[in-house]
């Protein structure tokens, strides 16, 4: 009732799509419109290349960075909604006479806002947007808002360290909230390759690679990983997991049992095992057998994360440590206190050989002075 007597009546609620029912299971996978999916690719690419280091890095880069993530955002939440039901993309006061397919295809109506997108994503079973990830994203529209009409008022440093904490929900949220409901084959293939160069690009963003590296190390020390981990030989990045699996393994070749947290990379046991065994000199034919599991994949030279200063002998099979043992610098053959106790970088065998330790650039004729070339 309003304060002159009269009787008044609530506004009727937005009307519900059928496919959207906080609190129940998903349905299943439905077709996404391809189009908006690449539109937002598109735009994340653009910012990545400015925020790349190689390439970009300037304040105009960064502020470049900025406009056009914020453009990924929209495009790529919104296609989420879409794929939920296309009448969530258009705004709650819009009446329902004009949520038309024809007005939709048109571009022709008021969208949400990125507020109210994230409001209704929330309401999605298995779609989760934390607290600090929504705070992130509203941060980014006010830089965006800032930035196009006054230019870069705060630091790059400042900027691009927040548009690294926007970035790497994206990346994530592509992964598991877009590419599901990609059902054509090619579109498909097509956004995980354009996914697939936005990491490699990724990698090479300093700010980024920190955040993303920091909710790795999150991860790994919460889930008791940190003691399997090593470096990835693709990324070179402390997070190849050992024991890990992707979701889809390979229909053909040796089973995957390690998966790098950061760039994705799969890998074997023999492919990690013919990578970390073998010296300078005389390789092995093959890897080593494990003490304790038999196998001949027994990597020497292996820095876990839970040791990041000590060098080790690992078994990639058992990911069984064995710090007692060593490995010859020249040879690479593994060595046990017991069979050699005088050890110390060199096997006996090349002890005996008498051939010269190679210990610097000096003992192969190379000298850090200028050689003058005068002929």
């Amino acid at each position: 009732m309003s304060e002159d007597g009269r009787t008044t009546s609530a506004p009727a609620p937005l009307p519900r799509p059928s496919r959207w029912r906080p609190g129940t299971p998903p349905p299943g996978p439905a077709h996404l419109d391809f189009p908006p999916v690449r539109n937002g690719l598109d735009f994340l690419q653009s910012a990545v290349g400015h925020l790349d280091d190689w390439e970009g890095g300037q304040a105009r880069d960064v502020k470049y960075a900025v406009l056009h993530l914020r453009a990924a955002v929209e495009v790529l939440l919104k296609a989420r909604l879409h794929a939920e039901d296309w009448t969530l993309v258009f705004a709650p006061f819009v009446p329902p006479r004009k949520m038309t397919r024809e007005n939709l295809e048109s571009a022709d109506f008021k969208s949400v806002t990125l507020a109210e997108a994230i409001t209704r994503l929330r309401d999605i079973p298995h779609v989760t947007i934390d607290k600090t990830e929504e705070e992130e994203l509203l941060a980014l529209v006010r830089a965006r808002n800032k930035l196009q009409h006054f230019g870069l008022t705060a630091s790059a440093t400042e900027v691009e360290e927040r548009t690294a904490k926007v970035l790497d929900f994206l990346i994530r949220f592509c992964d598991e909230q877009l590419l599901p409901y990609l059902t054509n084959e090619s579109e498909l293939r097509e956004a995980k390759e354009s996914l697939e160069s936005l990491r490699e690009g990724l990698t090479r963003v300093t700010a980024y690679g920190d955040q993303r590296m920091e909710r790795i190390g999150n991860d790994l020390r919460r889930e008791g990983a940190e003691n399997r981990t090593i470096e990835c030989p693709e990324c070179e990045r402390a997070a190849l997991v050992i024991g890990d699996s992707p979701a889809d393994p390979p229909a053909e070749g040796p089973p995957v049992t390690a998966t790098c947290r950061f760039c994705e990379r799969t890998w074997s046991t023999e492919d990690l095992a013919f990578r970390y065994f073998g010296g300078r000199g005389r390789r092995p034919e093959r890897p080593h057998a494990c003490p304790q599991c038999g196998q001949a994949t027994l990597g020497t030279g292996v820095v876990l994360r839970s040791s990041p200063r000590t060098r080790t002998v690992f078994c990639f099979t058992c990911l069984f440590p064995s710090p007692e043992l060593g490995s010859c610098s020249d040879c690479g053959h593994v060595v046990s206190p017991a069979e050699d106790p005088s050890f110390s970088g060199r096997c006996e065998r090349c002890r005996a050989s008498g051939a010269p330790v190679y210990e610097g650039r000096q003992d192969y004729g190379f000298h850090d002075e200028a050689e003058d070339e005068t002929p």
